[in-house]
């Protein structure tokens, strides 16, 4: 049995002692080599000191329990003699894992064994870093960082199942690579083979692809797709600048292409611009792949070039004046056409344009067909090639350089002239002033008219030529010729008014003429051998003025009253005339040649003496002699029907 021992407060344990019970000083000890205890109990702030030198001390205060190694040694924990916990004065080493269903308080830092300088750090709260070589390589402080202090060039990856670098952060060239070790770029993102290399989405199925397409070097091309056939946008500033839409029309300014075409550009200023470093800049027109034509600039001024598909045939140019050259590289006017140009509505038909250098002239010709030229002189020549199509009476027009015209045409009208009212359809001019004018009245009533003050024209009416003075009929005031400036002669089928408007002013008739005359008796004719026959006559209206003389060599027979036949006209009333003179004609005292109203011959009277008691005879034909000669000669007027 084991010696129990007591000892005082503050006494000394001997060595001898089994079994110290303590009185008021808290110490037990036991030195037995086993002992069995169910329980020990202590009160609080009571110790259980372990050692010679009680280096070891387990110790419950109201607040905590304390385990606490005094000396210089380590404290061990072990299972089965190994040792899983160590306490030393630098902190707590642990052999094996930690295995803690509740939360872990760490002060500052976790080290690892043999390598001071790298470490889990806790710098404070909310505040982890990770050490290496006593360099922040990551921080958690509500951001992660990794190379927190910027000094370090130590890399960083993540690996996949098959990819060693799915992740890399090459620190010194401060890059980023997906799928490479390597990466060229800030970021690079690489795939082993073509096709899909990175993609961003929602979860509204928008996404945007980023690949390649098989292909190596410069033979190979990458793309970026709208996979959902969406529109693909770019943005500056969070506005749209570009839009891809899923057909694939491109708008630069425009949201919809499409109403566009494949391609449109909107905006306001300069909206598109072709810059090329050196030389000629050039745009392209193909179909299916075959260049088709070109614009171009004039390498070195200003203007702008239309250039055939062999991609150096000029075809047209806009020079840096503004003008216009086809076919010709140095256009002199605003358009310049080198050879010959056309205007059509079809294939088949057309009308061409074309300066002869021959002869200097401007032909305008239909398919072909030649119909006016401008010649070298100016003259404009239409329907023919003549400068004087009337002096030669070939059909034509002409306008010479001077402006006069020259119209000649073969059975149709040589000129037209139209105007949709009455009114002047023609003006006359000299020296720029107005003096006459054509043109039409009273419906359709032509006039000719002076624009002079008081200078006279005529106005063609229905049957009827009225005098007009500027444009206006007038009454009596315009004259028909004048005592120097005469008309020759004047033919009428009617009648002249003179001096007044009435039925009696008319002269209708005027007529110089001759007639043959004859004598004849009134009963029978007598034989006559005539010498001269002379008759005249001037009609005036129903006025006849005859002149006759008659002779005969030679004269026989004839019976009744002595009758020159023969007048112009039958006379309409009874008439006589002055006396005739008869040679050899037996001799009257008096004789007056006479007309019956109703007859067309001339009888006379005759008496013996001049006595007015004497009657009046009708002579008869056996007063006519056969002497040679015999005549009777008389001039009358009479009134015809």
């Amino acid at each position: 049995m084991s010696k129990i021992s007591e000892l005082s407060d503050g006494g000394s344990l001997l060595p001898t002692d089994d079994l110290i019970v303590v009185r008021s000083g808290g110490n037990v000890r036991v030195k037995a080599d086993t002992v069995n205890v169910d329980q020990i109990r202590l009160g609080d702030n009571e110790q259980i000191q372990l050692g010679n030198s009680q280096d070891l001390t387990l110790v419950h205060t109201p607040t905590q329990s304390i385990i606490n190694q005094a000396g210089t040694g380590d404290l061990l924990i072990q299972k089965a003699g190994s040792t899983k916990l160590t306490v030393n004065s630098s902190g707590i080493d642990v052999t094996g894992t930690v295995t803690a269903s509740g939360e872990v308080f760490i002060a500052e830092k976790l080290t690892h064994t043999g390598d001071t300088d790298t470490h889990l750090k806790f710098a404070g709260a909310n505040d982890i870093r990770i050490v290496a070589g006593d360099v922040e390589h990551c921080a958690f402080d509500g951001t992660i960082v990794f190379n927190q202090t910027g000094s370090s060039t130590m890399d960083f990856r993540v690996e996949s199942d098959t990819q060693a670098h799915m992740l890399f952060v090459d620190a010194s060239a401060n890059r980023v690579g997906v799928g490479t070790n390597a990466p060229s770029a800030p970021f690079h993102s690489s795939n082993t083979s073509s096709g899909l290399t990175a993609r961003f989405s929602n979860d509204v199925n928008q996404t945007l692809d980023i690949g390649t397409v098989s292909g190596t070097g410069s033979n190979g091309s990458v793309y970026i797709d709208s996979a959902n056939s969406g529109n693909l946008q770019f943005r500056t500033g969070g506005t749209e600048r570009i839009r891809i839409d899923g057909a694939g029309n491109v708008g630069i300014g425009n949201s919809g292409p499409a109403s566009y075409g494949k391609f449109v550009v909107q905006g306001t200023g300069n909206l598109l611009n072709l810059n090329a470093t050196s030389g000629v800049a050039y745009q392209a027109f193909y179909e299916n792949g075959t260049g088709r034509f070109y614009l171009g600039t004039l390498n070195g001024s200003d203007g702008l070039a239309f250039i055939d598909a062999d991609g150096s045939t000029e075809r047209m140019r806009i020079d840096s004046g503004g003008n216009v050259g086809i076919s010709t590289n140095d256009p002199q006017k605003t358009l310049d056409v080198k050879g010959t140009f056309a205007i059509s509505n079809s294939t088949t038909s057309y009308w061409d344009f074309d300066r002869d250098d021959s002869d200097g002239s401007l032909k305008i010709a239909d398919t072909g067909t030649e119909r006016m030229r401008i010649d070298a002189s100016g003259n404009l020549l239409v329907g023919g090639t003549s400068t004087n199509p009337t002096g030669q009476n070939v059909a034509g027009a002409a306008i010479d350089a001077t402006g006069e015209g020259n119209f000649s045409v073969d059975g149709a009208e040589a000129l037209r002239l139209n105007r949709k009212q009455e009114g002047d359809i023609q003006k006359l001019m000299v020296a720029g002033a107005t003096v006459g004018s054509i043109g039409v009245s009273g419906g359709n009533n032509l006039f000719i008219s002076g624009q002079a003050a008081n200078h006279a024209g005529l106005t063609f009416a229905t049957d009827a030529i009225l005098p007009t003075r500027q444009g206006s009929l007038t009454d009596n005031v315009t004259d028909l010729g004048a005592s120097s400036e005469r008309f020759k002669d004047l033919h009428l089928s009617g009648g002249a008014y003179l001096g007044g408007t009435g039925a009696a002013n008319k002269l209708d008739d005027y007529e110089e003429g001759t007639f043959t005359p004859t004598i004849i008796g009134s009963g029978t004719n007598p034989t006559v051998t005539y010498g001269t026959r002379i008759g005249k006559y001037t009609k005036v209206g129903n006025l006849v003025s005859v002149y006759v003389s008659i002779s005969t060599s030679d004269f026989s027979g004839g019976s009744g009253n002595l009758i020159i036949d023969a007048l112009p006209f039958t006379a309409s009333q009874d008439c006589g005339g002055g006396a005739p003179m008869f040679y050899k004609v037996n001799s009257f005292a008096e004789t007056a040649p006479f007309i019956n109203s109703g007859t067309a011959y001339v009888l006379f009277l005759g008496r013996d003496n001049t006595d007015t008691s004497t009657a009046w005879s009708i002579i008869q034909t056996s007063a006519w002699t056969a002497a040679n000669p015999t005549l009777v000669q008389f001039q009358m007027t009479y009134f015809a029907s």
